[in-house]
């Protein structure tokens, strides 16, 4: 290997601060949010042998509504990232809007279907009756929360955008630790409060989420930040800012829709092998969610500085700042890989002692396969931020939800409906899609077409 291939790809230390600043506070926060996510699943899981399953598959459909929310603040964001980095705080106010309004519009449906279909949703993933019982009710009541989602999202991500990411590690440090309070209290029922078991998780997250979404909301308008203007500066609909907007998000918002629904679909597949595999799938994406956080991290950072020197049309800075993203992810992932492989037994027993061997054991085999998908999926992410804030939207959602549909889910039901693999064999299998998605991201990387500005769009 060349030292001159080896400098391109290296980062200077200013370079390692920026990404820092942006990325620590997310990784802070996002570590308070899985250890929390961790405390009701154990919490859960020592109220009720069902507990984890039925969370897991009542939760199933807020993941495909949050990921409609994400499709729509990553897309609208394209627009936020850059126009923060020309210093339109104009549009910055109407893309904030436009993230809350199609956001709170998709809601609604989803809020809609969990109240008239709760067990026909649950019995789609599983067929064991009292999981299903369980995870409906965790369903209904943790559905009204989708509007604090949603709203939630948009505040999130815009100040992600503008690298205040502190901001959010705050508020949502404050939200978690309620959440984690209102559990405690209301699963095995203290201070005088009865035990509700799941539907007390249920209710503890209900009552956190609307707490977080009014403390963004009184701290956004006290410290009279730029992207909260005036009632019809955010949400006045103007066709010429909303039709190149939504030609350019529509791509995102589809692709995040069908990949959602697609990570569904794997739940499906797995819940053809019963309620111990999907337990197991729980138990594994709790933990490894420690480690996925500083993917989600760098990829926040990717699309503030990356998406900020694209709206300064300053492109040459910005493909150097993506090579050094590019050489950044290579140390990281085998970082990850080592630390996930290396943990995964002593995790599993010191957090769920109480789950059965068959659990245990496939639960720390899931997460050993889940620390090669976490070296592959480091790389993907960071090129799809790239294609993100560059809006090369269309080619974004060709190799994410394409590359799901036609090969990793197949692969899943194949592996389990036809050759009757056991749930640890088929996640390895089906790790193929991510070496697939890899070799082609990486060509529309090097080709340099995601390099544009969005900001012409509006103009």
């Amino acid at each position: 290997m060349s030292a001159s291939f080896i400098q391109k790809y290296k980062w200077d230390k200013d370079f390692f601060k920026m990404v820092c600043s942006i990325a620590v506070p997310i990784i802070l926060q996002q570590l308070v949010e899985t250890f929390v996510g961790l405390a009701d699943s154990v919490m859960v899981s020592g109220y009720s042998s069902v507990g984890v399953s039925a969370v897991q598959i009542g939760s199933q459909w807020e993941s495909i509504a949050s990921l409609f929310s994400f499709g729509i603040c990553s897309g609208v964001g394209i627009y936020t990232a850059q126009f923060i980095g020309s210093k339109d705080y104009k549009n910055l106010k109407k893309s904030f809007g436009t993230m809350i309004i199609l956001s709170l519009a998709v809601s609604i449906p989803f809020i809609l279907a969990a109240f008239i279909f709760p067990e026909q949703i649950c019995r789609f993933f599983i067929e064991d009756d009292e999981v299903i019982k369980n995870g409906a009710l965790y369903l209904v009541i943790t559905s009204l929360s989708y509007v604090f989602i949603m709203i939630s999202f948009s505040y999130n991500y815009t100040y992600r955008c503008m690298g205040k990411t502190k901001v959010t590690m705050y508020i949502s440090s404050v939200t978690v630790l309620m959440n984690c309070i209102f559990n405690f209290i209301l699963i095995y029922g203290k201070l005088g409060f009865p035990a509700l078991g799941v539907a007390g998780a249920a209710f503890a997250t209900l009552f956190s989420r609307a707490c977080g979404s009014l403390i963004y909301f009184i701290y956004s308008l006290k410290t009279k930040q730029p992207f909260i203007g005036k009632f019809h500066e955010m949400f006045k609909l103007e066709k010429d800012f909303l039709f190149p907007v939504f030609r350019r998000i529509a791509p995102t918002v589809a692709n995040e829709a069908f990949f959602g629904i697609g990570q569904s679909l794997y739940f499906k597949a797995f819940g053809m092998l019963g309620a111990h595999a999907i337990t197991s799938v729980a138990i594994a994406d709790r933990i490894s969610n420690l480690f996925f956080m500083v993917i989600w991290a760098i990829t926040s950072a990717v699309q503030t500085i990356v998406g900020n020197q694209l709206g300064r049309r300053d492109f040459k800075l910005a493909k150097t700042y993506a090579n050094y993203f590019m050489g950044l992810g290579a140390v990281t992932s085998v970082v990850l890989g080592l630390g996930m492989a290396l943990g995964a037994p002593l995790f599993v027993t010191v957090l769920y002692p109480k789950e059965p061997s068959v659990v245990h054991n496939a639960a720390v085999a899931i997460i050993m396969a889940y620390s090669i998908k976490i070296c592959l999926r480091l790389f993907n992410s960071i090129i799809f931020g790239f294609l993100r804030c560059g809006g090369d939207t269309k080619i974004l959602a060709m190799l994410d939800s394409v590359i799901l549909y036609t090969l990793g889910i197949p692969l899943a039901f194949i592996s389990i409906g036809v050759f009757h693999m056991n749930i640890v064999a088929a996640i390895f299998i089906v790790q193929i899609e991510q070496v697939v998605r890899i070799i082609l991201a990486f060509k529309r990387y090097k080709s340099g077409a995601w390099i544009q500005n969005v900001t012409l769009d509006v103009e």
